[in-house]
């Protein structure tokens, strides 16, 4: 049995459709490519020649930041999609859909070479680095993961000037953690220093007991 949820983007008449409303008796789906809304009797679509079944179970979270991408964006984040869905499964996002899971044959390296040796045929150029990242963030967000996120709101991407201030910071940390760790010490009953911590290979530095910062009390 074929269900149809809120959220499935399913094909219909040659285009890929968003499920945005369903009740049971009637559908109301979004067009992906121009945004247009159409609203069909759940019977009628299921009988529909054309139709195929969700692609891809996503949250209205994942359509909502995929509503934000340019058309050539949302194209490029469905093209990887579709790559790496044939590195996982062995078939299309539709394929599947219709016909299951099969066996896939090979290793993921084995499979993630020939399908970079696929697209460098088509002249599409790639290195195997580039293909396990997108490998990754497919595995771990589906489409979303495959989407350029530059430019939208919440991301982020530091310059080199953080990068140099970054280091500048984490020096002079790494400086007053190593001078904290020297004098950071409690006092025994007998008055002798212990230091709470230090770092790993050094000692800390011997002071006389009954001194307080290297004054006689």
């Amino acid at each position: 049995m074929i269900d149809v949820k809120v959220g499935d983007e399913i094909g219909l008449r040659g285009d890929h459709w968003l499920v945005t409303s369903c009740d049971g008796v009637s559908i109301v789906l979004q067009c992906n490519s121009d945004a247009t809304t159409i609203e069909l009797a759940t019977s009628e679509l299921l009988a529909d020649e054309s139709f195929i079944a969700a692609r891809a179970n996503r949250s209205l979270a994942d359509v909502r930041i995929l509503n934000q991408l340019s058309p050539e964006r949302r194209r490029n984040a469905e093209f990887w999609y579709e790559q790496m869905h044939l590195v996982k499964y062995g078939l299309t996002s539709a394929e599947r859909a219709r016909f299951g899971d099969v066996a896939v044959e090979g290793t993921v390296a084995e499979r993630l070479a020939k399908r970079r040796d696929d697209l460098r045929g088509r002249g599409i150029a790639v290195s195997m680095s580039s293909m396990w990242r997108r490998y990754g963030r497919f595995r771990k967000l589906g489409i979303v993961g495959c989407a350029d996120h530059r430019g939208l709101p919440g991301h982020t991407r530091g310059s080199g000037v953080d990068a140099r201030v970054y280091a500048c910071l984490a020096k002079h940390m790494r400086r007053f953690e190593k001078q904290l760790a020297d004098r950071a010490c409690r006092y025994r009953g007998s008055g002798e220093l212990v230091p709470l911590f230090r770092r790993p290979g050094t000692g800390p530095r011997v002071r006389r007991a009954g001194t307080v910062g290297g004054y006689s009390q």
